[in-house]
């Protein structure tokens, strides 16, 4: 019997079958944007360098441990774990454009969308208290070292949440608790109001109404104080309103910082100078200390991403 045989028998059904028993799967997936080319040779330098352990192609007197198999299916084998290494070229789910359309946040929706492979480590058998966390700490280095530009999104089946892939995650992921990184999204949530939705008409209204108010508070401004606006950005056919912090008001025209990456317009990102007019603002916030005045769209939006 082979190395492969062998390891398979002793855990016998595999991750997916516990995942279609309702188990909790212990494992972290990337979502990407093309297939990954992945060999013995390369997930064992990876993984060695991930760990700070000398893995090997075999179970040689030296290695820590050691790696087996081939894409799409890689076996690892570290101390008291074994992980399985998933490295399929199909997309995660049977139809990405169907559970894209399912999700409120447009962002979290390409990702589902545009992805065309999917790789994850498993932990296989079962673990709880300090083992599973130490369990999670390895897969959580690991995919940090497997992932790239072309990873779109990052998820965790145990708690189905799904998160936008950004380099900034690698910090939480090679940290004690990997899980933490889905507490929040890694942008700002982007979702779809309707134009004639009325809720979102009154908000708006509001805040043009109650403009000068904006206006008065932001020239009475102290240190430490936060003032922002939300405007509708244009490229081509592509609309998106966003938030910007107001570091001017010159007439009709706000100038500010852009607070958060559009998701399909490509000539700003977060940090871009702007300028907007008076006549694009569709919300406007103002935050001295504890209190905020403003945010009439907010609960709108909010709704419309738990529907």
């Amino acid at each position: 019997m082979g190395l492969w045989s062998w390891i398979k028998g002793l855990f016998g059904k595999g991750s997916q079958d516990d995942e279609d028993e309702g188990k909790p799967l212990i494992s972290l997936v990337l979502l990407l944007r093309e297939p990954r080319y992945l060999d013995v040779e390369m997930l064992a330098r990876q993984a060695s360098a991930a760990w700070d352990k000398k893995i090997g192609t075999d179970d040689s007197e030296g290695n820590d441990g050691f790696v087996a198999g081939e894409s799409p299916a890689f076996i690892l084998h570290l101390g008291e774990f074994f992980f399985l290494v998933n490295n399929f070229s199909t997309p995660y789910v049977d139809d990405p454009e169907a559970a894209a359309k399912e999700m409120a946040d447009l962002r979290l929706a390409k990702a589902m969308a545009d992805h065309r492979a999917w790789l994850s480590v498993d932990m296989l058998g079962e673990a709880e208290g300090e083992m599973l966390a130490k369990a999670y700490r390895h897969i959580g280095k690991l995919i940090a070292a497997l992932a790239d530009t072309e990873c779109l999104a990052i998820y965790s089946p145990a708690t189905s949440r799904l998160n936008v892939y950004d380099a900034a995650l690698d910090e939480q992921l090679r940290g004690p608790d990997p899980l933490k990184l889905f507490a929040e999204p890694t942008f700002v949530p982007v979702v779809t109001v309707a134009d004639d939705d009325p809720r979102m008409q009154a908000a708006v209204d509001e805040a043009r109404r109650r403009w000068p108010e904006f206006v008065a508070a932001f020239e009475k401004r102290k240190e430490g104080e936060h003032f922002a606006v939300k405007s509708r950005f244009t490229e081509g056919a592509e609309v998106e309103w966003m938030w910007s912090s107001v570091t001017a008001i010159e007439n009709d025209v706000v100038l500010g910082v852009l607070d958060n990456d559009p998701v399909d317009i490509k000539k700003i990102k977060a940090g871009s100078r702007v300028r907007i007019s008076v006549a694009d603002v569709g919300d406007w916030v103002c935050v001295r200390g504890d209190d905020m005045e403003g945010g009439f769209t907010i609960k709108v939006v909010a709704d419309a991403a738990e529907q």
